[in-house]
């Protein structure tokens, strides 16, 4: 059995069985499209944008120093809102529904570079659970933050609002991936099915397959019939 591929003989291979391919692409399609509507649960994401700063009086100007502290601090206060602290308190007020471990699950804190403001992100298979977790745990912060770090000022700059367009799952993305895994699939069992083959469908393969060398060639020979018509004894064909 031939153990090796050209890139010639590869692309010889794709080209005989692309039906093989487009049966196995449009087949694993399918099978993500169904699965990714149908039985992937959805998910939802909101999100909430909050800004912590020291207090000063109109009379105070802020100076620099004191915005590089704060631009410092944001990373203590992602901490934090992930610390069971604000966690608890947020899990009561969602009736105790979820775990402060599983809430911590659902959130993600992302911090804009130079910036004091900083966004929760909460994680839900409801836009508006989604909402609600994260405006809660936003609150909880702004209440117990002041018992952890000495903060006069915590502001919530924009509720977070739910969204009717789930983020998982991506149904084009995965029908696209499962597309290209079906003609993977399908470039694979025609590559096995072409190296297991030892059948001889051309004169080039006896060579190939049997290791003789070309010796002489048999040409066309006519003949003459018992009814005396000239017939053409088809012997094309090589000896070995």
């Amino acid at each position: 059995m031939k153990s090796t591929i050209s890139l010639m003989e590869l692309l010889l291979v794709l080209k005989n069985n692309w039906y093989v391919l487009l049966i196995g692409g449009a087949a694993f399609a399918i099978a993500a499209f169904l699965a990714s509507t149908y039985l992937m649960t959805p998910q939802y994401s909101a999100s909430t944008n909050l800004l912590v700063c020291q207090g000063v009086s109109d009379s105070q100007a802020i100076e620099l120093g004191e915005i590089e502290t704060n631009l410092r601090m944001i990373q203590t206060y992602r901490d934090v809102i992930q610390d069971p602290i604000v966690l608890d308190d947020a899990a009561e007020n969602l009736g105790n529904e979820f775990t402060a471990e599983e809430l911590k699950e659902k959130i993600e804190v992302t911090i804009e570079e130079n910036s004091q403001v900083f966004s929760l992100t909460a994680f839900a298979d409801h836009p508006d659970k989604a909402a609600l977790i994260a405006n809660e745990i936003a609150a909880s912060f702004q209440k117990n933050i002041m018992e952890v770090i000495s903060i006069e000022n915590v502001a919530i700059l924009s509720p977070a609002k739910s969204s009717s367009s789930s983020i998982y799952p991506n149904v084009p993305f995965h029908t696209i991936l499962g597309g290209l895994i079906g003609m993977l699939f399908g470039t694979i069992y025609a590559l096995i099915m072409t190296l297991a083959d030892q059948k001889i469908r051309t004169e080039k393969m006896i060579p190939q397959l049997l290791k003789w060398n070309v010796i002489g060639v048999i040409s066309s020979i006519e003949t003459v019939g018992d009814a005396g018509f000239v017939t053409k004894n088809q012997m094309n064909g090589r000896s070995y």
